[in-house]
This record gives structure tokens, sequence and C-alpha cells, in this order.
């Protein structure tokens, strides 16, 4: 059962001339790959978190926020003072988990603009 419509599905589109503005993690737990977060540049000193994602076994271990706080000071390192996600409504735990690391809800920005099943939020990161 899909939870949304195909036009309210976001990706992450790499093409090759974007692939070096893409930095992408993957999380390992004994050998098998749980996890996985990117970020790309989507404005001058903004990242914007994409296609961030736990299997749910491996849920509430810590390794969502690890990944988070690896990401962020990544683009901490990119000079970006702020990171920009985009979530569905119906992702109550993700809603959650983001609430919980410091983001807020802002204005749905960039192709979010529109979707109504979009909530998208924001945390200043510079330090």
């Amino acid at each position: 059962m899909e939870l949304y419509p195909p036009e309210e599905v976001f990706g992450l589109e790499v093409n090759e001339s974007k692939i070096e503005e893409v930095q992408f993690v993957v999380a390992y737990y004994d050998g098998n790959a749980v996890g996985c977060g990117a970020i790309t540049e989507l404005a001058p000193n903004v990242s914007e978190l994409k296609r961030f994602y736990v299997l749910q076994p491996y849920r509430n271990r810590g390794i969502a926020s690890a990944m988070l706080q690896y990401l962020e000071r990544e683009a901490v390192k990119k000079h970006h003072i702020a990171m920009r996600l985009e979530t569905g409504d119906q992702q109550e735990e993700a809603i959650s988990f983001y609430r919980k690391n410091g983001y807020s809800e802002i204005e749905a920005f960039g192709p979010y603009v529109g979707c109504n099943s979009s909530i998208c939020m924001e945390k200043r990161i510079s330090r």
C-alpha cells in the first residue's frame, strides 16, 4: 500500500554533473546496511536532507541520530547555516524525530510548494 500518490513522492535526482554535490551516508549494523541519508546544497549556505531512513528493526538504537549529526557536521564544514528537509504528513515517527533533534516547521519550499502532504522543516546548524 502506498502512503502517497506518485506526484507527491519526491526522490533524489543524481546525474553525473551533480554527483559531487551530494554527500551520502550509509549506516551498517553487523555488516548490513540498515540506514541511509544524504545532503545536497539547496541554496547558498543551506543544505537539504534527503532520503533519510533507518530500517524498522534498527530504530531506537541511536543510528538515525548518529547519521543526522554526521550529516549536520558535514553541512557545517561546507559553511552552511541551515538544514532543511521535507517529510510526509503521515510520517509521524519521522516528524517526532526531527522535532526532537531541533527542527521546526517552515513554509513549503522548492518542489514541495503546493503539495498538501508535505511537511517542511528547518534547523539552524551553524556552530
